[in-house]
């Protein structure tokens, strides 16, 4: 393309990006339809009461163009909160460590992610004043310590759409450092680029080794690396965990043992008057909480983290409260450590996401979906939001084999698996997770939601008309606007001004 008019470049069809937002669209007939997910299941809804005499099978598809308890507008999984379930299990019991941490009896073992952020750069320092002042925020603070860095290769990664959120989407330039180098963009700005990222770590743990520290790196996600770290130096000594990763505390007390000496976890951030800062004493939080940690690998998973989705009316304080209690639910969680056959992970996963909607244990997903959905029909005014429903169980099955792919990261049982056979797929050499294997809803339902009228929209052979649905913005030649079909406001006095 080098010397070419950029307006007489094309490209095939196969070679253009694939925006998220197009991602969203359905397809009738051959034809992409990009319709609001909220619109497009009032209407499908209203056409299946209508017409549809088997509504429980309607109810088995998701009614909109994604699963929308579990994927955003933008494609993503939804974000989940992890330090709820931090405050879920402090609030059970007795968690607090309360030795002082200053003495000379504790190892320290660093969250490398963390500690990245926890030194300022001032655009125009040199990169060996930077790593200069690791070096003497680690010495003040933490004497001894071992220091755990994430890797971050350039292949794909389960955590792909994490990154795509928190950078946006957006990768900073390319920057070839030296020491002499003085910093000439913002810290932020250069870190979003991965190969920097991995470039400055590489370049920092030497600064680090020079000057006495322990470095390990992890090939990806590096908490499972530092709290194995953190155990082998507990059969020793005292250990004291430094990050701020709810994944660490879950990690240490589902592998922690009696014959370890104290393990603590505390974030970098010092207490301050309007911040406590909560010093976990790992030991203590297992008495707390008993057999429960064995799974709470599982629970913290299911309910979403950085691999899997949060599920909207599903509450990490609620998901421990129900796991706490009811003794088929933590059956149905230990399937997940103990097989790895998928229809076993699928059924299981299904019972638990069921429990933790408030459903019978008779239910499936999809009955309890319809049964939800008529419920709120029926005590409210307003259109039910189709994200308040529980998943299809066509889309919940590959939720739940995302959360077993990351048990067992976490909690390592020797199985080598394959991240696309356990509900991921890969896109662009990313790793995306796969939404559901069904389409937005039966073919018949799909073709009332939407006319090809070209004006006016006035007589039956509209289909939406034909079907008592006024025309909308999903319609591929009125619009919704150069029709009759829609609902109109008339002016009063009172909107003139």
């Amino acid at each position: 393309m080098a010397g070419k008019n950029a307006f007489e470049i094309s490209f095939k069809k196969s070679q253009k990006a694939v925006t998220l937002d197009a991602a969203q669209q359905i397809s009738i007939n051959n034809e992409p339809l990009k319709v609001d997910p909220q619109l497009l299941f009032q209407r499908l809804t209203i056409a299946a009461q209508r017409f549809s005499d088997n509504l429980p099978d309607v109810f088995t598809y998701e009614l909109c163009g994604v699963p929308s308890s579990l994927f955003g507008s933008d494609g993503l999984i939804m974000e989940s909160q992890k330090w709820p379930l931090a405050e879920a299990i402090w609030n059970v019991g007795d968690c607090m460590h309360e030795e002082n941490l200053d003495d000379k009896n504790y190892r320290y073992v660093l969250d490398g992610g963390s500690l990245l952020h926890q030194v300022p750069w001032k655009t125009g320092m040199l990169f060996s004043e930077i790593f200069e002042s690791y070096v003497r925020y680690i010495n003040n603070r933490y004497p001894n310590a071992v220091i755990v860095f994430d890797g971050y290769a350039s292949g794909p990664s389960t955590k792909d759409t994490t990154h795509i959120r928190r950078t946006h989407g957006i990768t900073g330039a390319k920057v070839y450092f030296t020491l002499s180098l003085p910093l000439s963009t913002k810290k932020e700005t250069f870190l979003k680029n991965s190969e920097n990222k991995q470039n400055f770590i590489f370049a920092l743990a030497g600064e680090l080794e020079r000057n006495g520290f322990d470095v390990y790196h992890a090939q990806g996600d590096a908490d499972v690396l530092i709290v194995k770290t953190a155990l082998q130096i507990a059969e020793k000594s005292n250990v004291v965990i430094v990050g701020e990763d709810t994944d660490l505390q879950v990690i240490a007390l589902y592998h922690i043992k009696s014959i370890h000496k104290t393990v603590v976890v505390k974030p970098a951030a010092k207490q301050t008057t309007s911040k406590v800062v909560r010093i976990w004493d790992i030991q203590k939080a297992k008495q707390v909480l008993g057999g429960q940690t064995r799974t709470l690998p599982v629970l913290h998973a299911i309910s979403g983290c950085d691999t899997t989705s949060h599920i909207i009316g599903i509450s990490k304080g609620a998901a421990l409260k129900t796991f706490l209690k009811n003794e088929e639910v933590v059956n149905d969680a230990c399937d997940f450590l103990s097989h790895s056959n998928k229809d076993v992970v699928i059924a299981s996963g299904e019972r638990i996401l069921v429990a933790l909607f408030g459903g019978l244990s008779v239910e499936t997903l999809d009955v309890l979906r319809l049964r939800m959905f008529s419920q709120k029909v029926m005590s409210s005014t307003n259109y039910v939001q189709v994200k308040s429903l529980p998943p299809t169980s066509a889309a919940a099955k590959y939720h739940s084999l995302r959360t077993f792919f990351q048990v067992h990261e976490w909690v390592e049982n020797g199985e080598n698996l394959s991240p696309t056979e356990w509900g991921f797929e890969l896109k662009d050499n990313k790793l995306m997770p796969q939404k559901t294997d069904r389409p937005a809803a039966p073919e018949k339902l799909l073709k009332m939601v939407k006319c090809k009228c070209k004006q006016h929209c006035d007589t039956k052979r509209c289909s939406c008309r034909k079907n008592g649905l006024e025309c909308s913005a999903g319609c591929s030649g009125c619009r919704g606007i150069s029709c009759t079909n829609v609902q109109k406001f008339s002016e009063t006095d009172s909107d003139i001004d």
